[in-house]
């Protein structure tokens, strides 16, 4: 079976949302197999009100980048995310999908109307078909389902986002020639 993230992307494809081959899994092994230039240190922001997904997470985060100098923060609430974010620079962002009183897509809609460009991973315990579309719609790199975590789809995710952060880069300084 095809799981909800795959499913989504495809359908955003066919309904001819724009997105790069990156984003739609091409080329990963490239990525996956060499040593990103200047990925030496990786800064994440974790957004979940549960303290036990957000150990795990970072249990994941540490086996997959173990020879990296990694900095996982987490925070639990709306405020904390906007707040940690005006504060530090993140090199990606864990979001959850339910945050107390707010949602993780409200969150998201701020991140970006505020022109925070930190790459978001939406995550969620339910996987909810609507809530994907939504937050692909919206911004996020990547939806992932809790259950379905582990080192190695982390590890994928992160990098995939590294890698679709460079071209972004690499194709922002051809505009600007």
């Amino acid at each position: 079976m095809e799981n909800l993230a795959v499913s989504v992307r495809k359908k955003l494809f066919l309904a001819k949302t724009p997105l790069t081959s990156l984003e739609f899994g091409q080329g990963i092994p490239q990525i996956l197999n060499k040593k990103p230039v200047g990925l030496t240190e990786l800064n994440v922001l974790i957004i979940d009100d549960d303290n036990d997904d957000v150990m795990i997470l970072k249990e994941f985060l540490e086996e997959a980048f173990a020879d990296k100098a990694l900095n996982a923060q987490s925070v639990a609430t709306y405020k904390e995310a906007i707040e940690a974010l005006k504060k530090n620079n993140y090199d990606v962002c864990f979001v959850d999908y339910l945050l107390g009183a707010e949602t993780g897509l409200e969150l998201l809609e701020r991140i970006r109307s505020e022109g925070f460009e930190t790459p978001i991973v939406f995550i969620t315990g339910q996987g909810d078909e609507r809530i994907a579309v939504n937050a692909i719609k919206n911004g996020a790199k990547e939806y992932l389902i809790k259950a379905e975590l582990d080192s190695d789809l982390v590890k994928q995710t992160v990098m995939e986002i590294y890698g679709l952060n460079l071209s972004e880069k690499i194709s922002s300084k051809k505009k600007d020639l």
